[in-house]
């Protein structure tokens, strides 16, 4: 059969026509909803009051004393919020606004890196506050900032049906102005999603988990870190209680403190690190502070325990000079050549008392030995030291006799 080929142009015409038209009525259709879907989303912030607000400066564990924001949200609507974006304007004394600040007080389950409060849908009667006492940061803000006049306005907000609607929307509206759908349903699947599209979103979700759980894992290291640094801090601050130090040294002492205690505290939640290299970048700086503050324990300790047991040595002399004392003062040198000695060991118990004594190395006088032992009898209990701890080191001592005349 021969087809007329002026019959053709007419056909093709009408299915172009029909196409344009299709695609037109549909590209309007997903606009006009977009449209309305935009317009629900503005009259409901409404329903979101912003209320004590506060705005000054205070000291950041961080950054120092910066500019900060706090507030209340009340989601007085009934619908459940998933996000909620805050501007906060900055003013000068004239009432001018300098600069404006973006915050995402809330935000949805799937981007909860901790699990903190601010990562809670916001449902009806709901109310969202900063947490504790801490404040939202606002750096870089002009000094000529007048503390605590802002402006402070919820900007957009998000719902979890309207997010996943809006998305499927501009997916087919992406496919349309491509020329790529065609309305089969092997193209596009039963929820009106291309199933390419859909895959490619399944597979950026899935990255999106795993390298939150890698943060996650990198961020428990981190913690354990800091929890070693804490305790090396304890112990430096407990070590340096009873010491005296030099400006010169109480300078340098301060400024380790400083160092580390940010270290600690800097930033303290999961959700202020971007990526993975931040955390390890803040996982090295914790290590190699903690290496140089166990260098720094371990000689101050070496240095210490030298100087304690010069001191012990210094009190043990002393103490023995007052047992020699002691010992002299029982002894009865008439009769007795000069220049004779003799060498004891003698135990111990607290308290002074002797429990055991013998002569290591005789005078070669056995009268002067005997008169020896005779006055160390005497002379018991012997002067010791109160301190446990000192007595321990002197409970049995090498003591040379010589009387002085």
């Amino acid at each position: 059969m021969k087809t007329d080929k002026h019959s053709i142009k007419p056909i093709a015409s009408i299915i172009t026509f029909i196409v344009l038209a299709y695609i037109t009525s549909t590209i309007s259709a997903v606009g006009a909803d977009i449209d309305t879907s935009i317009k629900a989303t503005a009259d409901y912030i409404n329903n979101l009051r912003l209320y004590d607000i506060q705005a000054q400066y205070y000291n950041n564990p961080v950054f120092g004393r910066i500019p900060g924001v706090r507030f209340k949200i009340k989601n007085t609507g009934n619908k459940t919020v998933d996000e909620i974006e805050v501007t906060v304007y900055f003013k000068d004394k004239s009432g001018k606004v300098i600069t404006e600040k973006q915050y995402t007080p809330v935000v949805p389950p799937n981007y909860n890196l901790l699990g903190i409060e601010n990562s809670t849908p916001l449902k009806p009667g709901y109310i969202y506050q900063t947490p504790g006492n801490m404040f939202l940061p606002a750096q870089n803000v002009p000094s000529e900032w007048k503390e605590g006049s802002v402006v402070v306005n919820i900007t957009n907000i998000e719902f979890s049906e309207s997010k996943k609607r809006s998305e499927d929307e501009r997916d087919v509206t992406a496919r349309i102005k491509s020329g790529t759908a065609n309305g089969s349903r092997e193209e596009i699947g039963q929820e009106g999603r291309p199933k390419k599209q859909t895959l490619q979103k399944a597979e950026f979700a899935q990255k999106q988990d795993d390298k939150a759980q890698r943060m996650r894992e990198a961020y428990q290291v981190l913690e354990k870190e800091r929890s070693v640094l804490r305790d090396q801090l304890s112990n430096l601050r407990s070590q340096h209680s009873d010491q005296k130090l030099t400006t010169e040294q109480a300078e340098e002492y301060n400024k380790k403190l400083m160092n580390a205690y940010i270290l600690v505290n800097n930033p303290p939640m999961l959700s202020a690190y971007k990526n993975l290299k931040e955390i390890h970048d803040e996982i090295h700086k914790v290590r190699a502070t903690e290496k140089a503050l166990q260098k720094q324990l371990t000689a101050e300790q070496k240095q210490h325990d030298s100087e304690q047991a010069r001191r012990d040595m210094s009190f043990i002399n002393q103490y023995g000079e007052r047992i020699k004392r002691a010992i002299r003062k029982e002894f009865n040198p008439i009769g007795l050549p000069e220049g004779l000695s003799c060498v004891f060991i003698i135990r111990m118990i607290p308290g002074g008392q002797v429990v055991d004594e013998h002569i290591v190395k005789s005078s070669g006088n056995d009268i002067f030995d005997r008169r020896a032992e005779t006055a160390l009898s005497k002379a018991s209990p012997l002067p010791v030291p109160d301190d446990p701890r000192l007595f321990e080191k002197m409970r049995e001592i090498r003591l040379t006799f010589r009387p002085v005349r």
